[in-house]
């Protein structure tokens, strides 16, 4: 890079629901210890581990995926890259756990509930 050139800005994390909640779970194959992520908006649960409740844990809407990794690595010593963040946050946004959709805006989580819908001849059914 030349000089008054910048380096390109790191992705920043988007807002995680407020009515989420994260409870322990029931220990996992050879008692490793897990999480849910109680969605109650969706009436549902999504298991995590521990790799991901720590990501969980740390997360700062609009930090940059550097300051997540560097606060992991502070209060639990381990290192995350942002390669396993930047998935993190597709799994979070495909789960529908942020505020905002990455893409689409409201009109995903209207297409998201349109698809849960029956038909007519389903409803009869």
């Amino acid at each position: 890079m030349g000089p008054g050139a910048q380096a390109p800005a790191q992705p920043l994390l988007p807002e995680l629901r407020q009515e989420l909640r994260i409870d322990p779970g029931a220990p996992g194959p050879g008692g490793i210890a897990t999480w849910l992520v109680i969605d109650p908006a969706q009436h549902r649960h999504i298991q995590i581990d521990e790799i991901a409740y720590r990501l969980l844990s740390r997360w700062r809407a609009g930090a940059a995926y550097g300051e997540l990794a560097a606060a992991v690595l502070r209060d639990f010593g381990q290192y995350v890259g942002d390669d396993d963040i930047s998935q993190f946050v597709r799994f979070v946004a495909d789960n529908n756990l942020t505020v905002e959709p990455a893409a689409g805006g409201w009109r995903h989580y209207a297409s998201v509930a349109d698809r849960g819908k029956h038909g007519w001849l389903m409803w009869m059914v």
